[in-house]
């Protein structure tokens, strides 16, 4: 199925002259660039034709002003939550939110109070603890446990801990960011359980589940028994590659908890999305299954290329595929460098990664990899790695 799609992810598209984060503020950011991008969270894939089709069209109708959604983007997200995932979501437990971090903010802003301890599970995508600290609540950090296998598991035992000392809500990554874990059916039934019987709430971010590797299964947090009051986003920005639209889901099955974060949404004034958000969101839903499959094959395919190379070339450096995400999380502290050092021999070298503190303070040495990107980039951007490598150890 892939060689249908392969040129055209082969391909990708040059996002440099479009005001692009990742491509276009490296000098800015990195102090190179020419740096080849391996760190913003989205790809440098077109979205499929369907969605830039639709968009096209509507922008040469010419007249874009107040618009009145009449809730086709709902109606398609839930189809897309009914065949990816086996969830029967209805259209009236969604709510529009910019981002996923802002429908972080809203839940916790809607379902904790100021000075209330709010659990993550470090290592973790940066804004999450900066959600907490910009709404007045307290950090509890349950750290994830790295296994023997190379792998990361949640430590209940430890979160338990958490709950007893009044822990009132857990942000869920699922699948994590940066680890790339996709939580099973078992795991995410324990970790309920154990909210549950500390009457603590859950707010889930799966933003990245639609970017699944081979044998795993992602599994919605509304698809758990006992999770039915938990809040949960997704978005089609990190599929699609539509990030730039700003438009998600929180999805909420229980009526009270949705109405308690639609009070909280209302004190902001959001009313609902942008006309351009919502036909990307109803066309990439309605008709981006067969491109996403193969966009899956194409990343499942980069990651196993990254991952030979690093152990081949680079084999002191500690490579976590992840079973989700186009994301890769690498232990780089073998080199023997600060966070400042590694990044600067990156960066003069050509690659530029995201710092591992961006996830924790005590991941420093640790580096997360993009590799969403056209596989003719990503061996650039390993080479170049490779380069860095022999400034640093002195080897070939």
């Amino acid at each position: 199925m892939l060689s249908e799609y392969r040129e055209l992810f082969d391909k990708g598209v040059d996002r440099r002259g479009t005001n692009c984060i990742k491509w276009d503020r490296r000098g800015d950011v990195f102090g190179n660039p020419d740096a080849i991008p391996m760190w913003v969270a989205d790809t440098d894939f077109a979205a499929p034709r369907q969605v830039c089709e639709a968009l096209a069209e509507r922008a040469m109708h010419g007249a874009i002003g107040y618009s009145a959604g009449n809730g086709d983007d709902k109606r398609a997200a839930c189809g897309w939550l009914r065949r990816r995932f086996g969830l029967e979501a209805q259209e009236d437990w969604l709510l529009f939110s910019p981002g996923v971090v802002e429908a972080l903010y809203f839940s916790v802003l809607a379902l904790t109070q100021e000075g209330d301890k709010i659990a993550i599970q470090p290592p973790i995508y940066g804004p999450f603890p900066m959600v907490i600290e910009k709404s007045k609540r307290e950090i509890y950090e349950n750290k994830l446990i790295r296994t023997a296998d190379g792998s990361w598991k949640m430590d209940l035992e430890d979160l338990e801990k958490g709950l007893k000392a009044g822990v009132k809500l857990l942000m869920l990554c699922s699948p994590h960011n940066p680890t790339g874990r996709v939580w099973t059916l078992e795991e995410l039934t324990a970790l309920t359980k154990l909210l549950d019987r500390y009457d603590a709430r859950l707010v889930s971010d799966e933003i990245h589940s639609d970017i699944i590797m081979k044998g795993h299964v992602h599994t919605p947090i509304l698809s758990v028994p006992g999770a039915e009051k938990a809040v949960m986003a997704i978005a089609p920005s990190k599929t699609f590659n539509l990030a730039g639209l700003q438009y998600s889901f929180f999805v909420i099955r229980d009526a009270e908890t949705r109405r308690l974060v639609k009070d909280a949404i209302s004190i902001y004034g959001l009313s609902g999305g942008n006309v351009m958000g919502e036909i990307a969101a109803r066309e990439a839903y309605d008709h981006g299954d067969e491109w996403l499959d193969n966009l899956n094959e194409y990343i499942y395919e980069n990651k196993c290329c990254a991952a030979a190379f690093i152990r081949e070339h680079m084999p002191e450096v500690d490579v976590t595929e992840g079973e989700g995400t186009f994301l890769m999380w690498l232990d780089m502290r073998a080199w023997g460098l600060s966070e400042k050092e590694l990044l600067d021999v990156l960066n003069r070298n050509g690659a530029a990664l995201t710092n591992g503190t961006f996830f924790g303070k005590e991941f420093d040495g640790w580096m997360r990899l993009n590799v969403g990107t056209p596989r003719r980039i990503l061996e650039k951007g390993l080479e170049n790695m490779l380069k860095a490598r022999k400034e640093t150890l002195g080897m070939p």
